[in-house]
Formats: C-alpha cells, structure tokens, sequence
C-alpha cells in the first residue's frame, strides 16, 4: 500500500510538472521496461495469475508479471509515458506469451496429464489470461 501510494504521489508531481511546461502535450511514446508498469504492479486492483508467480512457489514475481488489458474512458488522464511500455517490451511480452504461457498451456491440455492431476491447471483461464494479456498489446 506505501509504494503504490508513493508511486501515486509521483505520478501526480509529473503530471503538474507537464501542465506546467504545456498543458496541451500528449505523451505517447513509452518508455517503460518492465512487462507491466511499476504503479499498476503494486495496484489492488491487480488480479495476479499463477502465470506471473516465481516457478515452485506461490509468490509474485515483478519479472513475470504482464500488463492486464483496461478499457479507457473519459475521465481517466492519459498515461504518462512510463506506464507506457515500449515497442521492443510489447514484441518481447508477446514472445513470452507464446513461448513461456501457450506452450505451458499446450502441455497442460494433454489428455494424460489431465487425467493425473485435474485440478492442478485450468485451460480456460490460462487461455483468458492469453487471450487478456495479448489484447493489452495489441490495443497500445
């Protein structure tokens, strides 16, 4: 809850600091390097996926953690350009999606392992959270 108050409070000083300069400019380039910006990672509002924990345990890593898709709409400020990821940070999310998420899927979905443990891994959300996490790339 601190950090991501801390986080909150800077946003509102950088946001100030551009009005100040020109209050009409838009920042569209991004220059975040993370999967998923830093503020958005330490919202409550973050529905963390068994995808994005550090493999054998049941904690989060920051590094696996990927931008959940959210609709804009007219009352939200535009966001600033490190919350913005950049386009080599959107193809190499994408590369880890089909190479680390959709392959652990596809290997999931065999009727063997299923058969062993039913419970351990449910196909539909790990295709939600494909399906989530592409369109937040796709919609930038």
């Amino acid at each position: 809850m601190d950090r991501f108050d801390l986080l909150k409070r800077n946003e509102e000083l950088i946001r100030h600091e551009i009005n100040q300069i020109s209050p009409e400019s838009e920042i569209l380039e991004g220059t975040c390097l993370d999967m998923c910006p830093e503020k958005e990672r330490f919202s409550f509002d973050f529905l963390i996926m068994s995808h994005e924990f550090s493999p054998g345990t049941e904690q989060s890593d920051h590094f696996l953690m990927i931008k959940e898709y959210s609709r804009f709409s007219a009352d939200q400020d535009l966001p600033l350009s490190n919350e913005i990821r950049s386009l080599d940070v959107l193809y190499d999310n994408m590369l880890y999606i089909i190479d680390e998420i959709v392959t652990r899927i596809e290997s999931f979905s065999s009727e063997t392992e299923l058969e062993v443990n039913p419970d351990s891994f449910s196909i539909c959300k790990g295709y939600d959270f494909v399906w989530n996490r592409t369109l937040s790339i796709r919609k930038v």
